[in-house]
């Protein structure tokens, strides 16, 4: 039976692909979680962890919902209220949801409200239209056929009368006999006299008289001046080319004013520690907190086995990526923010991300012979004073150094003052590659920009302190600090599966809160007060405790 009494049920509303509706729930002051259909369970699933119960009103296409999203309707269906808002009349007959409100677009807000246990509307407002269904209209595309009209059409026949005009002076132009005057010098003449004609030459050549007449052609000499204005239409047309590319580049407002760039290098001695995961919620959450006049660069440096791509659902081929340095300047191949969103078509236009980012090189193209360690250091090296944060994923650093641990990610952290955060689990092999990452790094260098991170902890398992003092003393002179744990909640994977990140979900964003307070020293991540701390170098979000039962 679908639970329509309000006590139980918070004011949230999960309102799915009606913008309309939503915004005139909002102004009601209802709390709306915006989802698309394609994530439907795990946005849903993810807002009732942090906000309670909710109900779900979903606006379906033409055909009704796909098969995964309406078998989690149908799922939550006796818990919840369900309301289908359908494109038609037969689309509603043939694609209903049993025990969900089945409604037609357009609808009302006295409809929803009533469906729901609230009091209506009095005025306008509840009885206005929203998200009417527009069908498409394929009509158009015959709009080409008329276009062949005009082709018959003998309107140039005027021009062979206007020809006729032409051919008058015609007659003329041969008249311009001039051509026949041509002949008139004898050049055919020396060849009745041979002998006479070379010695007649030579006497020519002494006389520069003639010769000085084709002198008079400084005159046309100017002429040649719009010549050289071809070549500053060339010099014209590659200056206009830089900012005629589809590519803007990139100029922080307030050029003069260089910015205090902070890099966050981060790592993993073995896969399957969320490394690229926690870089896209640093990348994520700072480009969120800092607000839209920060710029934060997001760089897969993982040039093998770059996988950010598929993460955040970009197709392959529709942005540059690092492979392309080796023939364009670096700002043509960091996309913007609104750029990759409009790559990632209807999730970038619902969950949009708000960092600049650089992919790993294609497939077959991560070789050092094909995208070398010179790429990424000009483009870090272009990056300074551009960026107020530039997070790194790194490739899983192996026994062996490679070029770009050699030559860029290490000297980074060595000679410019970037942060390292290196990730483990508790297998003694997540921590035998911690303690080889901290060696290679932080190796007669200054350990004081080295953070930890123990990831992935099961729920049933406890991170005392006690364990987590052992870990410093084991890793004294290497790190220094503590950044964290992070948790295993299938919600948040499903959240991460489907495409959308979210640094405040409380499986992670203690963490990532604590890592960019570290690096940047900005107070806008410093935790909240009710979340506990051990000390200035490391924190355990209480409010991380509270919710997966750490003490």
């Amino acid at each position: 039976m679908t639970a329509t009494a309000p006590a139980p049920v918070s004011h949230a509303l999960g309102v799915v692909d009606a913008p309309q509706l939503a915004d005139a729930l909002r102004n009601l002051n209802f709390d709306v979680v915006d989802a698309v259909v394609e994530t439907l369970e795990p946005e849903l699933m993810s807002a009732a962890t942090s906000r309670g119960p909710f109900r779900v009103l979903v606006a379906a296409p033409l055909g009704g919902v796909s098969a995964d999203p309406a078998a989690f309707l149908a799922r939550i269906v006796g818990q919840v209220t369900v309301v289908v808002l359908h494109a038609t009349d037969d689309d509603l007959a043939s694609h209903s949801l049993p025990g969900a409100h089945n409604l037609v677009r357009p609808v009302t807000l006295n409809q929803v409200l009533g469906i729901l246990g609230y009091q209506q509307l009095g005025d306008a407002r509840g009885d206005a239209p929203l998200d009417a269904y527009v069908p498409p209209a394929p009509e158009p595309v015959a709009l080409p056929l008329p276009m062949a009209l005009p082709q018959p059409m003998p309107l140039p026949a005027p021009a062979p009368a206007a020809a006729a005009g032409f051919a008058l002076p015609a007659t003329p132009a041969p008249v311009a006999a001039p051509a026949s005057e041509s002949p008139e010098p004898p050049v055919y003449v020396p060849r009745t006299s041979p002998q006479a004609a070379p010695v007649a030459e030579p006497a020519h050549a002494p006389v520069p008289a003639p010769i000085a007449e084709p002198a008079r052609a400084p005159a046309p000499a100017p002429a040649p001046a719009p010549a050289l204005k071809q070549g500053d239409a060339g010099d014209g047309l590659f200056a206009s080319w830089a900012p005629a590319s589809s590519r803007a580049p990139l100029h922080p407002a307030g050029a003069e004013v260089p910015r205090e760039t902070r890099t966050i290098i981060v790592s993993a001695g073995k896969g399957g520690v969320t490394k690229t995961t926690l870089s896209l919620l640093l990348a994520a959450l700072a480009s969120e907190v800092l607000g839209a006049d920060a710029r934060v660069l997001y760089i897969d440096g993982n040039r093998g086995q770059g996988d950010t791509q598929v993460l955040l659902k970009v197709p392959a081929g529709t942005i540059p990526t690092v492979h392309d340095m080796a023939h364009t300047r670096p700002a043509d191949v960091v996309s913007t923010p609104s750029q990759v969103n409009a790559a990632r078509g209807v999730l970038g236009k619902n969950r949009p991300i708000g960092f600049h980012y650089v992919p790993a090189p294609p497939r077959g193209y991560g070789g050092a012979d094909r995208t070398p360690a010179s790429s990424y250091r000009a483009l870090l090296d272009w990056a300074q004073g551009r960026f107020d944060v530039v997070v790194i994923d790194t490739q899983m650093l192996e026994d062996s150094l490679t070029d770009l641990e050699r030559d860029v990610w290490i000297p980074e952290y060595q000679r410019r003052g970037a942060w390292l955060v290196a990730l483990t689990d508790e297998s003694r092999m997540g921590f035998n590659g911690l303690q080889r990452i901290l060696d290679a790094y932080t190796h007669g260098s200054d350990s004081s920009r080295a953070v930890f991170v123990n990831a992935l902890l099961a729920p049933e398992t406890e991170f005392t302190d006690e364990i987590e003092h052992q870990w410093r003393a084991a890793l004294a002179g290497r790190a220094d600090h503590f950044g964290g744990t992070t948790a295993e909640d299938p919600s948040f994977e499903g959240l991460l599966n489907a495409g959308a990140f979210d640094p405040h979900h409380p499986a992670v964003y203690a963490t990532v809160a604590n890592l960019l307070h570290l690096a940047t020293g900005r107070d806008e991540f410093e935790l909240p007060d009710d979340t506990e701390t051990d000390d200035s170098s490391g924190a355990r979000g209480g409010l991380f405790r509270k919710l997966f039962g750490r003490r």
